[in-house]
């Protein structure tokens, strides 16, 4: 039995972890550094691995991701579960009436992602979803760049993605290969974004 969810700070955002996965380490990392930020608590379906996470970046609350939804000490849920997962945790969490931000991709189908939409309307809720790399200073700068026409036209674009495959840096690369997973998903909205930002 795990402990009610509880803030230990006031005024703050609280967001509830979902998926203590590796890429979680560099949101863990990069949300420590705001103030108005806390996270909570965090879980996942391996709880030992949820323990290990929150030993490590000092995370007040290990609950089961549907504890973490149903609490009210959270404003909004971080998902970084698998692809197949992003849909019923980012559902789940808007009717629970909680913003969220999802990683990549933010749902495998379309039908999915018009309905997460549509709730986060109906609830006024924010929905937020990665990559968000296009905000950061290269692409602004290319931004800036083609703005201020000092390339020129642009009549085309390219997009490369060189790799030997996801084994090579994700320690459970088995998502990869179901449906909702592989290049298109899980590569392909970095260059996507880029590209149509």
């Amino acid at each position: 039995m795990h402990t009610p969810i509880s803030a230990t700070k006031t005024d703050t955002f609280r967001i509830g972890l979902i998926g203590t996965g590796r890429i979680s380490d560099i949101y863990l990392h990069n949300c420590a550094k705001y103030d108005a930020l806390e996270i909570v608590a965090c879980g996942s379906m391996d709880m030992a691995e949820s323990e290990a996470k929150a030993k490590i970046f000092d995370i007040p609350h290990i609950a089961t991701p549907d504890e973490i939804i149903a609490s009210d000490n959270i404003d909004c849920i971080l998902n970084l579960t698998t692809p197949s997962a992003h849909y019923p945790i980012s559902r789940a969490a808007l009717e629970a009436g909680k913003h969220i931000y999802t990683e990549k991709p933010f749902a495998t189908n379309l039908a999915d992602a018009a309905h997460l939409l549509k709730l986060a309307d109906e609830k006024h809720l924010k929905i937020g979803n990665a990559p968000d790399t296009f905000l950061g200073g290269r692409w602004q700068t290319a931004r800036t760049v083609i703005d201020e026409g000092k390339i020129g036209d642009i009549v085309g674009f390219q997009a490369h993605v060189g790799t030997r495959g996801v084994e090579r840096h994700h320690p459970n690369p088995d998502f990869y290969y179901q449906k909702g997973g592989g290049p298109l998903f899980d590569l392909g909205p970095y260059y996507l974004t880029a590209l149509v930002f």
